[in-house]
């Protein structure tokens, strides 16, 4: 009774506005049409096994940029769902204390990183050449690693500014890992690796992350203290995925080399 009447709190009210506002684009997703094909690859459009098969011949690239996309999803998201309980136990504030800037902290690392991944990518692939459009997932990883720190910092302030960094970083990393999927890979096969990169950082970062940090505590004996574990997986999986991306940068550029030859 009165969800939809005066009664609506406010955390009601917002979940149902945002809910139109993406009511309206899926309807709006309905006018889209599918261009003519022009694949020039070995696989066909409707053949999924034929793509499957041409997308094992680009394992040496894809497998490290895979790696990547997982880590450092995973490093976001364990921040992403441990932040708040990191507030409430550690520095002992309420949702109240920290609701409204945490929310532009989302907004903000959304922005910014995905603007920040665009430029850097299309930085990269005209200055620096062969392999260079995954220059900004190594600047996102490498960002990554000291801001995957946050939990551990002596104040709330210095606590946003890290947890910031690391949201920004990680969505500067995802944008320019699939700038990177869009150039070096076939036309034909960027929907499926897309939608197979997707899918696995998905299951990985919100369902083994979050499980890590609430692991390694009991292992720890720290009880609800994850300040710590929470930093450890951070940085484990920052630095992993910083090694991926310069595993395919370094195999895209040896790649392009070899084709020049």
């Amino acid at each position: 009774p009165g969800v939809l009447g005066h009664a609506l709190a406010p955390w009601r009210a917002v979940q149902l506005s945002f809910a139109a506002v993406m009511l309206g684009a899926a309807i709006l997703l309905l006018t889209l049409a599918e261009p003519a094909r022009r694949e020039t690859g070995g696989a066909s459009g409707g053949d999924v096994r034929a793509a499957l098969k041409e997308l094992w011949s680009y394992r040496r690239l894809m497998l490290p940029l895979l790696v990547g996309m997982m880590t450092i999803g995973m490093a976001d998201a364990a921040a992403s769902i441990w932040a708040v309980p990191v507030l409430t136990r550690v520095f002992h504030l309420q949702p109240a204390d920290f609701g409204a800037w945490m929310s532009v902290v989302f907004l903000f690392s959304g922005i910014a990183g995905t603007a920040l991944g665009g430029l850097l990518a299309d930085f990269g692939q005209r200055i620096v050449g062969h392999g260079g459009i995954l220059l900004g997932t190594l600047i996102g990883a490498a960002l990554s690693v000291p801001a995957a720190l946050f939990p551990l910092m002596p104040g709330v302030a210095s606590f946003a500014v890290m947890f910031t960094l690391l949201l920004t970083a990680g969505a500067i990393a995802s944008i320019a890992s699939t700038a990177a999927i869009a150039v070096l890979v076939p036309n034909e096969l960027r929907g499926i690796t897309v939608s197979i990169f997707t899918s696995a950082a998905l299951l990985m970062s919100f369902g083994v992350a979050p499980s890590l940090v609430s692991l390694g505590a009991q292992a720890m004996g720290l009880g609800a203290d994850i300040g710590v574990p929470l930093a450890i997986v951070g940085v484990a999986t920052s630095v992993t995925g910083l090694l991926a991306f310069a595993a395919a940068m370094r195999i895209a550029r040896s790649q392009a080399a070899a084709r020049a030859a």
